[in-house]
């Protein structure tokens, strides 16, 4: 059996001891079950098993602390690891990319969530930080996350487990995340349409009206088109604007 450990083949009390705490897979190895053992790739990246006399590949360990071995079991950091990989327990993950935060589900890492906001998902410590800030209708969601769509053009709002549109962002600027805080620009908007401003003017996408938030919903303020007028945008407001 080779000894590819770190202490590799020594005797002692006129007895040889073999360190096979590395090893590459396909190597012989012979550990009954009783007396089982763990093993490390020699590049630290796999955790190995003593299968049928050959050392086996096991795991994925792709994490900073890599594979190590301590008495007779391998410790494997997975807390970087693949969709799909096998996993151990109920170890949780970011995916190589950093796009994705995993679970082990059933022996295999399964995205949980999707991490789109400009951190990605990040591993600290033993704490999984998923930034949510971009997201999609629909997409999978933790506690009461905010987002703006990844095309900027929505306001979401995580509600039970789910990303759902709050507001459109039909502005010029769309959907902004700033230092934590979401700014969502509804200088732009539809008749019947959430708002976020009481009181607070707008355009109707089309030119033809002027908006104003009340109770919660965009209604016409002034017919602009009524009197062969356009809304325009005008220092921070809007109004109705005849033709020179």
């Amino acid at each position: 059996m080779p000894c590819n450990g770190p202490d590799g083949c020594v005797l002692r009390d006129g007895k040889a001891i073999c360190d096979a705490r590395q090893a590459q897979a396909g190597d012989f190895c012979s550990v009954s079950d009783k007396d089982k053992k763990d093993a490390c790739s020699m590049d630290g990246t796999k955790l190995l098993t003593c299968t049928d006399n050959k050392w086996t590949a096991a795991y994925d360990c792709t994490g900073p602390d890599k594979c190590k071995v301590e008495g007779d079991k391998g410790i494997c950091d997975q807390s970087i690891a693949s969709v799909d990989a096998p996993c151990i327990g109920e170890a949780r993950a970011c995916s190589t990319d950093g796009t994705k935060a995993l679970d082990c589900k059933d022996g295999k890492f399964v995205v949980a969530f999707e991490c789109g906001g400009v951190n990605k998902c990040q591993m600290k410590g033993n704490e999984r930080h998923c930034d949510q800030s971009n997201a999609s209708v629909d997409a999978p969601c933790i506690g009461e996350a905010r987002a703006c769509s990844t095309d900027g053009t929505k306001a979401l709002d995580c509600k039970d487990g789910k990303f759902v549109v709050a507001f459109e962002c039909r502005g010029a600027n769309k959907c902004q995340i700033k230092e934590n805080n979401r700014y969502c620009d509804q200088t732009l908007g539809n008749v019947d349409e959430a708002c976020l401003s009481e009181e607070g003017y707008a355009c109707s996408v089309d030119g033809t009206k002027l908006l104003k938030c009340t109770g919660g919903k965009y209604v016409v303020d002034e017919d602009c088109a009524s009197a062969s007028a356009t809304c325009v945008l005008q220092d921070g407001g809007a109004g109705c604007k005849s033709p020179s």
